[in-house]
């Protein structure tokens, strides 16, 4: 710890600024001793409180630490209704109407003094020996119980910025120079008024007070010696815990530990002294290595538009990611063998291959067969334009366009690979048409009735 704030401290912890007020680690090595300071009396049920011995007035208690942060001063965690909280309240912590949970709140760093929480240990020590107290054994809450390692770095201390007092109780008037926000709260509810004793913040300079807000800084930093008045309470309920409620709040000494702005800076290069490098600056005064050119973007694109397009509707598929090695592959498929009555003859049953390539090299081949049904035909169109159509089993419209069909027009035209086979079995279904037109032949002309129908007639035949 810095000297100056050590000898700061030590003077402030002993040194109170009105004769009347007890220096809070006094006050608690006295409990030991025969003659106390202070002493605890129930108030209520729920709430214990010191006072000094013989007075009806709580005690008033002095003591000095190192700032570490705080709410606003005037709304503490208090928003009206939605305007906007002020800069580093965490929106969790936020409320909009007056209850409980609104206070105006400091804290005090207790990583580079914990004393605070040394003497809390022995004034709890106390309480739990005073006849009456805690009747129920209600456990410590936790909270700021200094139990827990991780969470006694700062030591907070509050004031409730509303009181309860129940509907119809008689109210104080609250002090004129409270914000507007606490004062609409307060008249707007039924069951709380404000709290007329909001912490005072100060600044001891030159021997004399002075208002934060008319200081300078007009603010308290992190690292500032702060001497803080305030009393002592214990609550109870489901679990009890020690209520230290502020006053006043006193910068006796600005800075100290504090960090300056320099400290969450960076270095900054004068720009009149080293001018920054621009686009399309001349580089004269150094030796550019010559680098091998590279081919453009616009090469590249050239390049590539040269090169065989896969099929239209394998475009259309997206490109596949490779979970395993965070690539992403590409769909490609083999450009498709020309129809010539060449190829037809040479090569009547191999298959159109579809190669899918996918990430790290793995391939997935579909042949024709897989892309088409096995109840699905190929019909003789008898268009001598065209040799094949395309005819599924489900008896959907043949007549595709090839915006709509699975199979391109560069795909299809492969399809004449297979003819040959498709022809043989196009053949024996019009020998098979053939056989039943001339079943139906009767009286010396074409019958066209239907399957049905000519059962129905054979069977009246059949009778007659």
């Amino acid at each position: 710890m810095d000297p100056t704030v050590q000898d700061a401290l030590s003077h402030w912890k002993k040194t109170p600024l009105r004769p009347t007020d007890i220096p809070y680690e006094d006050a608690i090595l006295s409990l030991k001793s025969d003659n106390p300071l202070v002493e605890a009396r129930m108030q209520s049920g729920s709430r214990w409180t010191l006072f000094q011995p013989g007075s009806a007035h709580p005690a008033v208690f002095s003591y000095a630490g190192i700032f570490s942060c705080a709410d606003d001063y005037e709304t503490g965690n208090f928003v009206l209704d939605k305007n906007r909280p002020p800069a580093g309240l965490p929106l969790d912590r936020v409320e909009r109407f007056a209850n409980y949970k609104c206070h105006y709140a400091y804290s005090m760093d207790t990583v580079i003094d914990n004393s605070l929480f040394k003497l809390q240990f022995d004034l709890e020590e106390y309480i739990q020996g005073c006849p009456g107290f805690n009747p129920g054994n209600a456990p410590r809450r936790e909270y700021q119980s200094g139990n827990n390692p991780d969470y006694t770095q700062r030591y907070w201390i509050r004031s409730p910025m509303f009181i309860n007092v129940g509907d119809g109780c008689a109210r104080q008037p609250p002090r004129v120079d409270l914000h507007p926000w606490v004062l609409e709260a307060g008249r707007r509810s039924r069951w709380y008024t404000v709290n007329p004793d909001r912490p005072s913040v100060l600044s001891l300079e030159h021997g004399r007070l002075r208002d934060i807000r008319k200081s300078s800084p007009a603010a308290l930093y992190k690292g500032d010696v702060v001497l803080f008045t305030f009393t002592a309470s214990f609550t109870v309920g489901r679990g009890w815990a020690t209520q230290l409620v502020p006053v006043e709040l006193v910068r006796v000494l600005s800075g100290g530990v504090s960090s300056s702005s320099v400290d969450y800076s960076i270095p900054v290069v004068d720009r009149a002294v080293r001018p920054s490098l621009v686009d399309g600056e001349a580089i004269t005064s150094v030796n550019v290595a010559v680098m091998p050119s590279t081919p453009s973007h616009a090469q590249s694109s050239a390049a590539s538009a040269n090169v065989a397009s896969p099929s239209p509707a394998l475009d259309a598929l997206p490109a596949q990611h490779d979970e395993d090695d965070d690539t992403y592959g590409s769909m490609s498929a083999h450009a498709p063998h020309e129809t010539t009555a060449t190829s037809v003859e040479e090569d009547t049953t191999t298959p159109m291959d579809v190669d899918l390539s996918v990430g790290s090299g793995r391939m997935l081949s579909l042949s024709l067969s897989d892309l088409v049904d096995e109840d699905d035909v190929l019909h003789d169109s008898g268009d001598e334009s065209s040799d094949f159509r395309y005819v599924p089993s489900d008896g959907s419209d043949p007549a595709r366009s090839s915006r709509n069909d699975p199979l391109s027009s560069d795909s299809a035209a492969s399809l004449s690979t297979v003819s040959d086979a498709s022809s043989a079995g196009s053949k024996r279904k019009r020998d098979v048409a053939s056989h039943a037109q001339s079943d139906d032949d009767v009286g010396g002309h074409h019958s066209r009735a239907s399957p049905a129908r000519r059962l129905r007639k054979s069977t009246t035949r059949g009778r007659r």
